[in-house]
């Protein structure tokens, strides 16, 4: 029997899996474990959001970077999200996001 609450940990792949006293299991994958940078417009709404890895520098080529869109103004929810360079790959500058086309 396992004594909960228990971390098993895979060590060849880099998980993590997280025993609760209810005996659900919780599998953490630390690829999905992020930071994030957010540039927000006047009105408080996200314009630019960025992800890379804990502990990457804004100018590392590390970032992936979308830029919401908004059809009623920035005070509205935003309506779609346009991604750096057309792409999701970790391989932008947070300190550029704004030189980057979006689509």
């Amino acid at each position: 029997m396992i004594k909960t609450p228990e971390s098993i940990r895979d060590e060849s792949n880099n998980v993590t899996a997280k025993v609760t006293t209810d005996g659900a299991i919780h599998v953490i994958d630390p690829a999905s474990v992020r930071t994030q940078k957010i540039q927000n417009v006047t009105s408080g709404q996200p314009l630019y959001v960025g992800e890379a890895d804990p502990g990457t520098a804004i100018a590392t080529a590390s970032w992936r970077i979308k830029k919401m869109e908004y059809d009623n103004g920035e005070n509205a929810p935003p309506t779609g999200v346009l991604w750096a360079e057309g792409n999701t790959n970790f391989d932008k500058q947070w300190t550029l996001r704004t030189t980057y086309a979006y689509s």
